[in-house]
């Protein structure tokens, strides 16, 4: 059965009817009041039930399921030899950690009709990544790497978690109906991955005990851990569109920029743990982050929503690095020369959305 408008009740005198007061399009219309909260006037010819009624400015809880896929990103850190060797240098060693993933996990939010928070929690699929680690090193100054390995990488462990609260400042642009909403929010990623079973590319000869060109190694090599601290500032851009008689679009567009705080430490265990050494480097570094999310979201029932979202997330830090040998051989430095953490990061993400 179908909603009908007050104004044709009168020539359906034998049927139920309801009435509603603004007219809608078919499809799921939004209420005047409250921009985003699902409030079904009419039935629209492509739904297989009648939808629910939500009374205006009312809250709403929402839930995902959401599924990245990461591509063409990675994390990197590299320093210099120290400010106080002699001729100092950077980089002298480089080292990228490529993150293309899979990832999945949950969103939960709460709606309302000026106001929006969510908090979303995400960690990786599948044990591996879909690139290989490489570990680059000079032996001076304007060289081309003196030393290239490269290494497949497995996830030992992986988070995302995101914590965005956000508010409705006007409806309109220069009488464009675009919403602008303020955001601010936190970020905390955390990348634990192991390299293992390498191979050696490239070694001209310019540094010491650097295996040969075509030296294979067994078992793990290395294990790296990563973790970026991000509190951002930005804003969105939202707007309603229909397409087609039944189906409604919402796109939202966010640039933010957060203050980060980037630690790292690399754990080497090929060449060093058999013969009794306990190599650590670390990284502590500080600088900011700038992020780009263009999200496309429509209904697929009256309680149902399909989003897809592509991000672009660029991190740029840098600060010290620490270096620390125990056991058979004692080293303890801390220099600033040519130490940065970097990370580049894109996605594409799809979810479906329950709102209650």
């Amino acid at each position: 059965m179908g909603f009908v408008l007050a104004d044709d009740a009168a020539s359906l005198p034998n049927k139920a009817t309801k009435t509603a007061t603004v007219e809608e399009p078919p499809g799921l219309a939004l209420s005047s009041d409250c921009v985003g909260m699902p409030s079904c006037v009419q039935e629209p010819a492509c739904c297989d039930s009648v939808c629910p009624v939500v009374q205006p400015c009312e809250r709403v809880w929402t839930i995902d399921y959401r599924v990245k896929t990461m591509f063409d990103s990675n994390t990197t850190y590299q320093f210099g030899t120290p400010e106080n060797s002699p001729n100092p240098y950077a980089p002298l060693s480089k080292l990228s950690w490529p993150l293309d993933s899979t990832w999945d996990g949950l969103q939960i939010g709460v709606e309302k009709p000026n106001w929006r928070a969510h908090f979303e929690w995400l960690a990786p699929m599948v044990p591996d990544t879909y690139r290989n680690q490489v570990d680059y090193d000079w032996s001076g100054p304007d060289r081309d790497p003196a030393s290239l390995s490269s290494s497949p990488e497995r996830w030992t462990d992986g988070q995302m978690v995101e914590l965005e609260g956000s508010f409705k400042l006007m409806d309109h642009i220069l009488r464009v109906p675009i919403e602008v909403w303020p955001v601010i929010g936190f970020r905390f990623q955390r990348f634990d991955l192991m390299a293992h079973d390498g191979d050696q590319i490239i070694n001209d000869g310019t540094l010491p005990n650097i295996p040969p060109v075509g030296y294979h190694w067994q078992g793990d090599m290395g294990s790296f851990n990563q973790q970026y601290y991000m509190g951002y500032i930005g804003a969105q851009l939202r707007r309603d569109c229909n397409v087609g008689n039944c189906r409604r679009v919402t796109f939202v567009f966010q640039a933010d920029w957060a203050d980060t705080w980037g630690y790292n430490i690399d754990h080497h265990i090929s060449g060093y743990e058999d013969n009794g050494i306990h190599r650590y480097t670390m990284d502590t570094t500080q600088g900011g982050a700038f992020h780009v999310a263009l999200t496309a979201e429509t209904p697929i029932s009256c309680r149902f929503f399909l989003g897809l979202e592509v991000e672009h997330l660029e991190i740029r830090t840098w600060g010290s690095h620490h270096w620390v040998e125990t056991g058979a051989q004692q080293v303890d430095e801390t220099w600033t020369n040519g130490v940065s953490a970097t990370s580049d990061q894109n996605s594409l993400t799809a979810y479906v959305r329950a709102r209650y």
